[in-house]
């Protein structure tokens, strides 16, 4: 099946809501049970749809590394080098241009990681430029590639390719709790964003959504599904709560790997699941989210920039209004924080939209 028809609206609304924790969670906004639980899956969701909508190359392995790093290392290079500019002759303009800048800033670009000792603190730190959240594109590069380099390797068999993830998975998992070096572009923590991938894409071949007309290899009814969406629930609760809060940027996966992989994959399905009924019943809505969620790339690599000059222009505005806020009771402080923030999340989101769409009109006037 052709990528372009598996690229269903529900799809790109399950990526928007994902981008969407992302921002919220960077803007230091913290809405009950929206943070911890949309932690659950910003990240893994990404893995499990692009599983879903994986399909073997056609061409040579070549062809479609160079097809992969078009599409994510590109807008990764692009990204990081137009905020290193920005902070490098920001420095030098405000004669504030650390000894250590250059180093830092260029080791960060090529190691795709924000530090490389898991415990570490912020003058060690060396994605330095607010392009943190850009190591996602490169982890989703080398996961696309290895995926397809695993199926091209076993000729298609998905259970060597299951067996040889689960192995890489089993050393990665040794690694993670003995050696507290983070691996460049997620290599530490790969295996558990494979398997996210194949449990996405395992999905697809059962027929999970029923809108496949590929031959699956295995048909459940509605009756199994309904009680398989019940029980991913319980797990993803039950998981959740026993694990905590996870940051795999950092290769932090909380009390446990095994509960943090179960709560990924159970949560994200379950995202799935909901944006996949909302394209059905509220068809205009999931429209609309599908719409933010095409801009998804971009927003990633730019919205904490964006985030972070706009924290600062509120924040000037404040200084002013401090005198007359300081006035009010506590509950409207705290309105006014909030309202604040979404202002902040709102205008990160439309500023990059309308940054990709600057692209695309760019590109498609060459």
């Amino acid at each position: 099946m052709k990528e372009n028809v598996l690229r269903k609206n529900w799809i790109d609304a399950a990526k928007a809501v994902a981008m969407f924790i992302v921002v919220l969670n960077h803007s230091e906004l913290r809405i009950p049970g929206v943070n911890f639980w949309g932690g659950m899956f910003f990240v893994p969701a990404f893995f499990l749809l692009s599983g879903y909508t994986y399909h073997p190359g056609n061409g040579s392995y070549k062809e479609y590394v160079k097809k992969k790093a078009k599409r994510l290392l590109i807008p990764y290079l692009t990204a990081n080098l137009f905020l290193f500019l920005f902070f490098f002759i920001k420095m030098i303009l405000t004669h504030n241009l650390a000894s250590d800048f250059v180093v830092r800033s260029l080791l960060g670009i090529l190691y795709g990681r924000n530090q490389i000792f898991v415990s570490s603190d912020y003058h060690s730190n060396l994605m330095i430029n607010l392009n943190a959240p850009t190591w996602f594109l490169p982890a989703l590069f080398v996961a696309l590639i290895m995926l397809e380099g695993f199926y091209r390797l076993c000729k298609g068999n998905e259970k060597k390719v299951v067996l040889i993830v689960v192995v890489y998975a089993l050393f990665a998992t040794g690694y993670h709790y003995f050696v507290p070096v983070l691996l460049p572009w997620c290599l530490d923590i790969m295996p558990f964003f494979l398997l996210m991938m194949l449990a996405g894409n395992l999905l697809k071949k059962i027929d999970f959504f029923n809108e496949n007309d590929e031959k699956i290899i295995l048909e459940i009814s509605p009756k199994i599904r309904r009680a398989v969406i019940e029980l991913l629930f319980i797990i993803c609760i039950v998981s959740g709560l026993f694990n905590g809060s996870y940051n795999l940027s950092l290769s932090d996966t909380g009390k446990s790997v095994t509960l943090m992989c179960t709560a990924a994959i159970s949560s994200s399905i379950l995202l799935m699941v909901i944006m996949n009924l909302l394209d059905k019943k509220a068809e205009k809505i999931c429209s609309i989210l599908a719409k933010l969620g095409k801009h998804t790339l971009t927003t990633l690599c730019y919205h904490y920039f964006i985030l972070v000059m706009v924290m600062m222009v509120l924040g000037f505005l404040d200084n002013y209004l401090m005198n007359w806020i300081m006035q009010y009771p506590d509950w409207v402080l705290q309105m006014v924080f909030v309202i604040e923030k979404l202002v902040e999340i709102v205008v990160s989101i439309a500023a990059c939209v309308l940054l990709d769409g600057i692209k695309e009109n760019i590109s498609c006037g060459k």
